[in-house]
């Protein structure tokens, strides 16, 4: 089932295009892990769309998933974390569920 959200083609384009250049290190647990410069794929859309990531401890970042929680919901957020983090999607199968989805 398709869940509302408030995320531009443009925004959602960018983040599709980040996740699939390889140019990221995918990580868990956290948007950005500082100490092995790694991303989830929700850290990314903060990265390539200006949302601040603050906190690099091992909390999540509140306010970074407060902006994507209003753009893309809070399902797809949880169920995107769900891909990164517990069933340990690549960034490719990700970026198709968002193009799919989103």
């Amino acid at each position: 089932m398709k869940i509302k959200n408030k995320l531009s083609k443009v925004l959602k384009n960018r983040w599709i295009k980040a996740l699939r250049s390889g140019e990221y290190k995918q990580g868990i647990g956290q948007l950005f892990n500082k100490a092995d410069n790694s991303y989830c794929c929700l850290g990314i859309y903060c990265k390539v769309n200006d949302i601040k990531i603050t906190n690099f401890g091992k909390d999540m970042d509140r306010k970074g998933y407060m902006p994507l929680n209003n753009l893309i919901g809070h399902d797809n957020v949880s169920k995107l974390w769900n891909m990164n983090d517990a069933k340990n999607y690549s960034f490719q199968k990700i970026s198709e569920w968002i193009e799919k989805n989103l």
